[in-house]
């Protein structure tokens, strides 16, 4: 089904699988607009933190699990994750979609940094880690080819549904309420081209490209500012940093990094509470 982009898919799901007032999970930190769809729909953030160990960061199953018990209608997975640049396990995917389904909870997968992996990583989609039909079918996952081919401008993705009865349900928010009838014909063609034999020979080279770019900056960060922690790098061209070790207070680190050495960062805050 065609979307405009993923966030405004984001913001159709949680028009078509909740209602106001409802519960939606997200796994914090992570790609601010998840907040918005959420909010602007006037659904309520449920938060199930990711917890850092070590170099990466893992997904706590006691927590997730406590949270969808308790009624969650709709949860948005960022697989790869952005912005912590994790490429999810199957088994993690699998016991995720196994959850979602023994409590009744629609799992949205956004996974816009699928051609995005480092060497030796590789994307597992969420819909083909599901074990049974049944979790198969509560899985909606969400593409498009604007973050690998720097195409947002022509505002072009997709949503794949298998289920019938979900699939009614986004269409009619699609078509009957947004009035969303047909897609970017432009966006449409430019997705063909993308998506064709050289569009992948072209992605192969962009690959080895950022994974050349963050080995270059993890050395020169260990050699000139070993306080910054980085993260092991799996998938996404977004490192995660950690400047905590300087005992800057956050308002001071952005300005330093901005005024004085002259680098535009993301603020880590509009990711979650965990990028303070």
């Amino acid at each position: 089904i065609f979307s405009p982009g993923i966030v405004p898919a984001l913001g159709m799901c949680g028009m078509a699988y909740a209602e106001k007032g409802d519960d939606v999970l997200v796994q914090s930190p992570v790609y601010h607009p998840f907040y918005y769809a959420i909010e602007s729909q006037e659904r309520n953030i449920v938060y199930n933190p990711l917890i850092e160990k070590e170099d990466r960061f893992e997904m706590d199953f006691e927590d997730l699990e406590n949270k969808l018990k308790k009624g969650v209608k709709l949860m948005l997975l960022c697989n790869p994750h952005n912005p912590v640049g994790r490429c999810w396990e199957k088994d993690v995917l699998m016991k995720v979609a196994f959850l979602c389904k023994k409590y009744n909870c629609i799992l949205v997968s956004d996974e816009i940094h699928a051609d995005l992996t480092m060497p030796s990583f590789k994307h597992n989609p969420t819909h083909l880690c599901a074990e049974t039909d049944e979790e198969r079918a509560n899985i909606i996952t969400l593409m498009a080819p604007s973050k690998t081919f720097n195409m947002a401008g022509l505002a072009t993705s997709e949503v794949i549904i298998s289920d019938l009865a979900l699939r009614k349900r986004f269409i009619h928010v699609v078509q009957h309420i947004l009035h969303m009838f047909n897609g970017n014909v432009l966006g449409a063609y430019a997705l063909e081209a993308a998506y064709s034999e050289r569009g992948a020979e072209w992605v192969d080279e962009l690959r080895d490209y950022i994974w050349d770019n963050i080995c270059s900056m993890n050395v020169f960060l260990k050699e000139n500012f070993p306080k910054i922690k980085t993260y092991k790098h799996e998938a996404t061209y977004l490192p995660w940093l950690d400047f905590s070790a300087y005992g800057y207070s956050h308002k001071d680190l952005m300005h330093k990094l901005a005024y004085d050495c002259k680098i535009g960062f993301n603020d880590g805050m509009i990711f979650g509470k965990e990028g303070d």
